[in-house]
């Protein structure tokens, strides 16, 4: 079973309760979907994975690349459908790996403060996205690093699997992300 939000963790800070569905239902929904109106329906999968998780425990492993280098504190996995993602928002560092699709990413830097409540596709919808935001498109395979403190939203641009680390970072790895 899996918890879908249009916002993530919209239960957390009192917006809507998650509709609940095993993963095979969650697919089912995302093609079908695509035979109505596909921006009514934007309910997400992103949840956190314990360390100790059977279903989803692949999602825990950190990539190659940052193995040994970091302090991870959590990892959440996503699974979504065209037009659904995260809003704009900030934590510490994150390395997000996309196992299948294609990601929007809107990017500012830190002096620019946004935690946004809403859904990504409507804020790009209604142009309401902070100057200065930068874009760019995440591959399936891609590697996608943003430094702690960063402002970010993600909108999948079809079908899209990924999984999030969040961590800090070792004395010894300053110098080797950046």
């Amino acid at each position: 079973q899996v918890k879908t939000f249009d916002v993530p963790y919209a239960d957390a800070v009192g917006l809507e309760e998650p509709l609940v569905k095993s993963i095979r239902d969650y697919v089912q929904f995302l093609d079908y979907r695509l035979t109505r109106d596909p921006e009514k329906e934007l309910s997400y999968v992103f949840v956190s994975v314990p360390d100790d998780a059977d279903m989803l425990g692949f999602a825990t492993s950190l990539p190659r690349l940052l193995d040994g280098k970091v302090q991870q504190l959590r990892s959440q996995f996503s699974l979504g459908g065209v037009l659904m993602g995260s809003a704009m928002h900030y934590h510490t560092h994150a390395g997000n790996s996309l196992m299948h699709g294609r990601k929007l990413w809107l990017l500012l830097p830190p002096a620019q403060k946004e935690f946004r409540k809403t859904r990504v596709y409507d804020d790009l919808k209604h142009d309401d996205v902070p100057d200065g935001v930068q874009r760019l498109v995440q591959e399936a395979g891609d590697l996608f690093y943003v430094p702690a403190g960063w402002n970010h939203a993600a909108m999948c641009m079809g079908h899209c699997i990924g999984v999030a680390h969040e961590f800090d970072l070792l004395p010894t790895s300053q110098e080797s992300l950046h």
